[in-house]
């Protein structure tokens, strides 16, 4: 018997569905009476409010309908030993894709002149930017960080990507460790977040960081709120050391509405919504995981707690 729990009741319902259809021989519930709590060793979920695991005592594995765990690791209700699975992609990379072309290409474009033209009435052609005159790096090589990279390479553009440690890419140049990253930064043009959050790279974007880039330098976030400091963020972009912004994540999520963040005239504001979770994708990738759980077989995507992802 496994638990799905999301907060939502109509997406809860549709789950089940969806994982009874692709499980026939497994038993989903979606709510589970106090006495027989102790019966469940595998929970599904998202968004599950404090304390919700405590209930459960013999609870193994917890499989996480999204990319990022940084809130269930974080949690004080989920033992050291319950393995956090999370999910790979679930069609997410190829959104996220989307996403960051669209902020590069409205960067390259000058598509900000062009809009504040529109409200002025001006009529004003700029010199192009090609792609190959546009430094890009990303940061992150998981995932979705090693599909936006290679893509932006074959779009023209000279790419690089950081990492903690050393990876390798296709027509795009790999650096890793602290010792390269305020270097790959001062040489950017465009710098895309694609970090998980963690005990390092909590507020890794700083004022020190923003005034070691370049002037006018795009930044894409499209991570973790926390990854960035807002304040920082928000004084770099109206003196434009920062030149344009394109932001999904926010540390306060809604964003509050006396964040200055909101009138800034070199910002595009998103509502989390880079890259979001497809229903089918999900299930495909945990009802698989779940079979090889029954087979005895090792599971992907296990969360590693000492690094966080």
């Amino acid at each position: 018997m496994i638990l799905i729990y999301t907060p939502i009741e109509k997406e809860l319902n549709h789950y089940r569905q969806l994982f009874a259809d692709a499980c026939p021989d497994v038993s989903f519930v979606t709510e589970v009476a106090a006495q027989d709590a102790r019966e469940i060793q595998q929970i599904i979920c998202w968004g599950a409010p404090e304390g919700f695991f405590n209930r459960f005592s013999n609870l193994q594995t917890v499989f996480a309908l999204g990319a990022g765990v940084d809130s269930l690791i974080a949690r004080a209700d989920l033992p050291e030993h319950v393995s956090i699975v999370r999910l790979l992609d679930a069609g997410m990379a190829a959104q996220m894709v989307e996403f960051v072309r669209f902020g590069v290409l409205y960067y390259q474009r000058q598509m900000l002149r062009y809009s504040q033209q529109q409200r002025e009435k001006v009529w004003r052609k700029w010199a192009p930017t090609l792609a190959g005159d546009l430094h890009i790096t990303v940061l992150g090589a998981g995932r979705m960080g090693s599909a936006v990279a290679q893509a932006l390479a074959s779009d023209g553009y000279s790419v690089s990507v950081w990492s903690q440690s050393e990876k390798s890419l296709a027509h795009v140049e790999c650096v890793f460790g602290d010792s390269a990253f305020d270097s790959v930064l001062a040489r950017s043009d465009v710098i895309v977040c694609l970090l998980p959050l963690t005990k390092h790279t909590n507020g890794l974007l700083n004022h020190a960081r923003f005034s070691q880039m370049k002037k006018g330098v795009a930044i894409i976030n499209a991570a973790r709120g926390d990854i960035v400091d807002e304040l920082a963020l928000i004084e770099a972009l109206t003196t434009e050391q920062v030149g344009f912004a394109l932001l999904d994540v926010f540390q306060q999520e809604p964003l509050a509405a006396s964040s200055k963040l909101w009138a800034l005239p070199n910002v595009v504001l998103t509502p989390h919504v880079a890259a979001m979770t497809l229903r089918s994708e999900a299930v495909n990738q945990i009802s698989a995981n779940l079979r090889r759980l029954i087979n005895g077989q090792a599971l992907e995507g296990v969360v590693n707690r000492a690094v966080q992802y």
